[in-house]
């Protein structure tokens, strides 16, 4: 993939995992209904991010993604199981 086609898919990746972090947050933190929809949201977010990390070799961003999808897996069994 040419430079510049990558740095695409970046900008897309993180523009998408942000927005979808800010979505599940106002879910979450509504404290309705909706608020537990948030925590998949959230994960589907870091799952982005994850990529934009391992693609920059970014290993601090990439360690706390994998402990948001830790958190929001915690979560959604709370939500959703439990």
């Amino acid at each position: 993939m040419e430079a510049a086609a990558t740095l695409d898919v970046l900008k897309l990746h993180r523009w998408t995992g942000t927005l979808l972090a800010i979505v599940a947050a106002l879910m979450v933190a509504s404290n309705t209904e909706i608020s537990k929809y948030g925590y998949p949201i959230f994960m589907l977010s870091s799952f982005f991010w994850s990529y934009v990390a391992i693609q920059l070799k970014d290993q601090a961003l990439l360690l706390l993604q994998i402990v948001f999808i830790c958190v929001d897996a915690f979560g959604i069994y709370n939500w959703f199981v439990v």
